[in-house]
């Protein structure tokens, strides 16, 4: 199946074809926000494409923005119907996963992905 990561960019709601940067076959757009404080108007533009009746958005390892947004961003997203991914390393890495679990058992983690890891 065809698909990657669409990294946000400014006018990305506008943007022409915007239904090929979704996974082959489905509606759904896995999403990678830039790595900063998430402005209100990037916030409206994810929500924009949400609400585009044929789009569902994946934000992609939020685990890797928490330092950079404060939760009312990720809280009005989910209310309008993103979903939100994290790698399994969020849950392994003894320093983040307290925070891995909590956000797991208040739903805030909908989509668990992996990392490829090659043995040395």
């Amino acid at each position: 199946i065809l698909g990657a990561e669409v990294a946000f960019f400014d006018g990305i709601s506008r943007a022409r074809d915007i239904e090929k940067l979704t996974i082959q076959g489905t509606n759904l757009m896995l999403l990678e926000m830039p790595f900063e404080k998430w402005s209100r108007r990037m916030v409206n533009e994810v929500a924009e494409i949400q609400n585009r009746r044929d789009t569902q958005v994946l934000l992609a390892h939020i685990e890797r923005y928490l330092p950079f947004h404060n939760s009312d961003a990720l809280q009005s997203l989910r209310a309008q119907g993103v979903k939100m991914q994290c790698n399994a390393l969020f849950f392994l890495n003894w320093r983040t996963k307290r925070k891995a679990v909590k956000m797991l058992q208040r739903g805030e983690i909908d989509v668990l992905g992996s990392v490829f890891c090659p043995a040395s």
